[in-house]
């Protein structure tokens, strides 16, 4: 019995101690839980660029120039962007390098593999303008890849299925 005395000083000690590890533990909670959630949102924005083969119907003769079509729905600008495109299975994959991409819709017209340059400056889609169609039952007509950084820097690379990653 001589005992509690001294086991009951020690008392608010191991309370202390415990609300420090429980504290320690909810603060990893957190971190953890905050991290995820930066990371969510920064895929929620370079989840927002995407590309697509089409053709513009518009043109002579039906079926007209092929060229991709850029969605950027994000609100913010991209960076960087590389477009790897497989115009018609027996050419060769285009490649498209834009240094700035502004929010919006816009169309690249590819000009040929003998033209200066294989793509058309993208130009806004108007609502009412051209009728592009995308290619949706052919896989001789699709965008390989696109690499490009957000508008916080960080780098992105979608496939030929639009599977996100970082590289």
């Amino acid at each position: 019995m001589n005992d509690l005395p001294n086991w009951l000083g020690d008392l608010p000690t191991w309370i202390t101690t415990a609300a420090i590890g429980i504290a320690a533990l909810q603060y990893r909670s957190e971190r953890r839980r905050r991290s995820a959630e930066e990371d969510r949102e920064s895929k929620a924005q370079a989840s927002r660029l995407c590309a697509w083969v089409a053709h513009d119907k518009t043109s002579e003769g039906g079926y007209g120039k092929r060229g991709i079509v850029i969605a950027n729905t994000s609100g913010s600008t991209f960076h960087d962007v590389t477009i790897e495109a497989q115009i018609h299975k027996n050419k060769p994959v285009s490649v498209l390098n834009l240094v700035m991409l502004p929010p919006g819709h816009y169309y690249a017209e590819h000009q040929g593999d003998v033209a200066a340059y294989q793509w058309a400056f993208p130009d806004p889609i108007e609502p009412s303008g051209s009728q592009l169609r995308p290619y949706m039952k052919s896989s001789d007509y699709l965008v390989k890849r696109i690499d490009f950084r957000d508008a916080l820097g960080q780098q992105w690379r979608t496939d030929e299925r639009f599977v996100l990653s970082s590289p």
